[in-house]
């Protein structure tokens, strides 16, 4: 039966006909298509993606990713208690070496430096005139003992302990003036001890950058009170020497030296790399993994925190059979299965594996000839 007829039969009590006729009319357009759209919805069976096996000439080499570190850096430590009065840089500013990063509240003030400079300054003059009074004194001592031996022998042994004996006046002032000498100069050592140590209190009030970097924290504010001495307070690190630290498998750490050159890129690089090299013989936490530091110099853009990738070419270019990791379901170290696309279908194969020459791609050393298909990913018999 016409199915324009049936609509209406059905329809035509409850709908009109102008609208009836609207429905018949969208109906015969759409039905040419209708089963098209069923067939587009119906789950379509995929063949499983293949790999073609082929010959390739490589240039072998090791990746890893990491994270950049710093090489130097300076934690900033509280010489002692107190509170902090000034800050004068700010985080994430350049701070050159030498420059006080944080003050704290002075213990020792300007006055007292001053006043005991003034004296130190006068226990030298002090010491001063009584080496010339000493030189004075030795000269008349030697002028009037010219005509006694026994004189000049006490003269000869006037630092060494006397017997009983007389001896002239010039000669016991000379022995006078030295033993004032002597506690002159004990008491000027004192002062200048005394002078040194409130310097070094005063100096202990500004907190200084050891090297030239970045200020990347600083964990107090003006106000801030620090209850003892060697509180870390901030971090200052130089960036302009970095270090990628990087975590490799142990299998390709084993083909890695101590100084061998490197190529260091960032997501941020925009495409090029920096040529670094390996400064460590690297940290293996654990059997399967190495953890490795690449040292190079920051073109400039760089931050410590920030992701990268490291590349180690480890050999010369060589001709191999290489098919992608997961294509081999591994069996031990030399040996694997893979998925062989032939003409009575899918079929397991044992192949003879060598080292993965680039990541990703292991060598297949027999089991596999160049044109073949095979699974890209298998995990072995179910």
């Amino acid at each position: 039966m016409n199915l324009r007829i049936v609509c209406k039969i059905l329809l035509l009590a409850y709908i009109p006909a102008p609208a009836m006729e609207l429905i018949v009319r969208a109906w015969t357009i759409v039905a040419p298509f209708a089963g098209e759209a069923i067939a587009l919805l119906a789950p379509v069976e995929q063949k499983p993606s293949t790999y073609r096996v082929e010959r390739k000439t490589l240039k072998p080499y090791v990746v890893g990713s990491g994270i950049l570190e710093a090489s130097r850096e300076q934690i900033l430590l509280s010489p002692r208690s107190g509170y902090v009065v000034l800050l004068p840089f700010k985080p994430g500013q350049y701070v050159r070496r030498g420059q006080a990063v944080a003050v704290l509240n002075e213990t020792v003030s300007e006055d007292a430096i001053h006043a005991q400079e003034q004296r130190v300054a006068g226990l030298r003059e002090r010491l001063d005139a009584l080496r010339d009074e000493y030189g004075r004194a030795v000269e008349r001592a030697t002028l009037e003992s010219a005509g006694s031996r026994s004189d000049r022998a006490d003269f000869a042994v006037i630092d060494s302990e006397l017997a009983d004996r007389e001896i002239s006046p010039a000669l016991l002032a000379t022995m006078v003036l030295r033993a004032r000498m002597g506690a002159a100069v004990r008491e000027l050592d004192e002062a200048y001890s005394e002078l040194a140590r409130l310097e070094k209190e005063k100096a202990a009030s500004a907190i200084r950058a050891e090297i030239s970097g970045v200020l990347v924290s600083l964990e107090v504010h003006p106000g801030s009170s620090i209850g003892d001495e060697g509180l870390p307070i901030g971090r200052i690190v130089d960036s302009r020497q970095l270090e990628a630290v990087v975590d490799l498998p142990a299998a390709s750490y084993s083909k890695l030296h101590q100084g061998m050159l490197a190529q260091v890129s960032t997501e941020g690089a925009r495409g090029t790399s920096e040529p670094g090299h390996l400064v460590s013989p690297g940290f293996c936490p654990d059997p399967q993994h190495c953890e490795i530091r690449v040292s190079f110099r920051n073109p400039g853009y760089l931050l410590p925190g920030m992701s990268a990738k490291v590349r180690f070419d480890t050999g010369a270019e060589i001709s191999a059979t290489v098919v992608p990791v997961e294509a081999v379901s591994q069996l031990n170290e030399s040996s694997g299965e893979t998925a062989v696309l032939t003409r009575r279908g899918i079929r397991r194969r044992e192949v003879e594996l060598g080292d993965e020459l680039v990541p990703g791609f292991l060598e297949i050393r027999s089991g596999l000839d160049a044109g073949e298909e095979i699974l890209e990913k298998f995990d072995g018999p179910d």
